[in-house]
């Protein structure tokens, strides 16, 4: 630091005041700027289930989603998703594709904050399991058991998977809802964008990436 503050007024720079004097060497201005240089450019603005049956065809037979000893392909998972979302609303993947607004819902928080979130984001459908179930049967709103769905196998045969097709879903659509805890103890509603989602998922993609091959 000393070293920098004397060739700062080796080179001429005295007259300047002294906070204006740099005590960053020149090569560690340029690893803090190159370390700053964040701007990334996105190849397309899509919606992110576009992106998903992109990387679908792209990586059909890769793992998509692995939860301890199961996992579903990208192609089981895309089947699956066009299957179930066109007759209900099931997963993410399945809302998105229908054309609604994901809000997830902790089976942890109490029933009374469970029913402000419903209240507040104005939903019909709650999609639930036989484990969650208690938490909502004291609220008028319809429940879909996942189990029930999936154990149905005459619906992979009855849907019209084309007719998803039809549902107009922009960028600028809400992709899903989540709420802060308020600081007035109120829930508060935060809206993400279907650009916004597809966006962050570039940037979480790349820093995986340079995880990946960053030296040890």
């Amino acid at each position: 630091m000393f070293h920098q503050l004397s060739t700062s007024v080796i080179d001429g720079q005295i007259s300047k005041p002294i906070y204006e004097l740099s005590l960053i060497l020149s090569n560690e201005q340029y690893v803090m700027q190159s370390m700053n240089n964040t701007q990334k450019s996105f190849p397309s603005i899509t919606c992110i289930h576009h992106e998903f049956v992109h990387q679908v065809m792209q990586h059909p037979q890769k793992i998509a989603v692995e939860f301890d000893d199961q996992s579903l392909t990208y192609t089981e998972l895309l089947h699956y998703a066009q299957v179930l979302s066109s007759h209900l609303i099931i997963g993410i993947m399945a809302i998105e594709m229908s054309g609604s607004v994901y809000c997830p819902l902790s089976p942890r928080d109490p029933p009374n904050r469970l029913h402000t979130l419903i209240e507040q984001t104005q939903s019909r459908l709650v999609l639930i399991h036989w484990l969650t179930r208690a938490k909502f049967d004291d609220n008028d709103i319809v429940l879909i058991d996942i189990h029930s769905i999936l154990a149905n196998h005459d619906s992979k045969s009855n849907v019209d998977i084309n007719r998803l097709s039809d549902v107009r879903v922009t960028p600028n659509d809400i992709a899903y809802i989540i709420f802060t805890s308020g600081s007035t103890g109120i829930p508060k509603a935060v809206c993400v964008l279907s650009l916004s989602s597809i966006e962050q998922c570039y940037i979480l993609f790349g820093s995986i990436i340079l995880g990946s091959i960053a030296p040890s």
